[in-house]
């Protein structure tokens, strides 16, 4: 099975949903003020004080929550195969440059203990294009979001 440039080159391009998705899996964590190292033991003193959670980290607890939410919506092989492509690993330069956001489920076919085919290959990225679609559909899109807030700026502007 033979697949044409231009119709990889469409399903491996980023979607509109790609900056969320990868903020979910690559950036939410510090942007919650959560950090992978453990902190310092306090021997011998009172537990330490807790701050206030900041304004940031409530929205990016908000923003962290409806992706999962969406996310859980999704059939179980549609939210490995996001996880797949966004989680960071450390793929090799080629296989990023040829695959793009495809690299990791490309990367996980290729370990497999038989030789891919082009028609697994194929089937990888038709599966990563309908995670993104069914996401899409899925996930509340910011022009909602803001058509929301104009209409309530216009009620207020109105007094209504």
């Amino acid at each position: 099975m033979h697949i044409s440039p231009q119709f990889a080159k469409t399903l491996i391009s980023p979607p509109k949903t790609s900056e969320v998705l990868q903020w979910y899996y690559q950036d939410s964590e510090s942007a919650l003020g959560l950090s992978s190292t453990p902190p310092e033991p306090h021997y011998g003193s009172n537990l330490p004080t807790q701050n206030w959670p900041s304004k940031s980290a409530v929205a990016a607890a908000g923003k962290q929550r409806t992706v999962r939410k969406a996310l859980r919506q999704l059939a179980t092989n549609l939210q490995g195969i996001l996880e797949c492509a966004y989680e960071p690993r450390p793929h090799a330069t080629p296989l990023i440059s040829s695959f793009g956001i495809a690299a990791g489920p490309v990367a996980r076919l290729m370990s497999s203990d038989t030789c891919p085919t082009m028609a697994d290959f194929t089937r990888v990225l038709l599966l990563l294009h309908a995670a993104h679609d069914a996401f899409e559909v899925v996930h509340p899109s910011r022009r909602r979001q803001s058509r929301r807030q104009n209409a309530e700026r216009w009620l207020e502007k109105r007094g209504l």
